[in-house]
Formats: C-alpha cells, sequence, structure tokens
C-alpha cells in the first residue's frame, strides 16, 4: 500500500502493482507508464489506446479511472498523466482521480 496525495482530496490509499521498467522520459526512477497503461488495458479487456481515446461509456471511463491512478501512485505529476492519456489538462485529471477513489470506496469495478 502506498499513501500519495490526489490532488486536494487529502492523503487516499492505494494498492499498485508496479512495473519492473523506469521511464527516463518523464521523471527518473518512476515506474514504465507504458507498462502500467498496459497492465491496465488487460484487465479492463481494452487496448492503452482505447484508455486514451474520447471514448464516453462507462467501460472506458472506469479503465481511465484506474490508469490515473495507478500514474498517480507510480509517482507522475498531473501533467505527464494527461499527457499520456490524450493530452487531457490536469483538471480532467484530478476530477477522475478523485470519482476513482470515491469508486474504491463503494466496491471495485
Amino acid at each position: 500500500m502506498i499513501e500519495t496525495t490526489i490532488c486536494s482530496a487529502g492523503p487516499q490509499t492505494v494498492s499498485v502493482e508496479y512495473g519492473t521498467g523506469i521511464a527516463a522520459v518523464l521523471q527518473p526512477g518512476a515506474a514504465d507508464p507504458e507498462a502500467i497503461m498496459r497492465r491496465v488495458a488487460e484487465r479492463h479487456g481494452m487496448t492503452s489506446a482505447a484508455i486514451c481515446g474520447h471514448g464516453r461509456q462507462r467501460r472506458f471511463v472506469r479503465a481511465r479511472w484506474d490508469a490515473m491512478a495507478e500514474l498517480r501512485a507510480a509517482g507522475l505529476s498531473l501533467k505527464e498523466i494527461g499527457f499520456l492519456l490524450g493530452q487531457r489538462c490536469q483538471t480532467t485529471i484530478c476530477h477522475g482521480l478523485k470519482n476513482h477513489a470515491k469508486l474504491m470506496e463503494t466496491g471495485p469495478f
């Protein structure tokens, strides 16, 4: 379990399985974001491109929220996560992280 701050919602506890790669492109020492995206996509039965797309169906949105939470727990900034998830702004990422935290309180996907 890792304690991380999600936007201004206060500390949240997030359980994350880390990849083994290192992404020098974003932050030195951060987990490999592409590996995280592949793992989340596989878990949700879709492609990474579908998660990064503009689909607004529940299955795409929840997979996107899951990816946001894992990427944030891996140490990426809101801007970096937004860039990886299809050029989304950091406010969108913050909103998604808050919704993911609420969803995890009520039960898993």
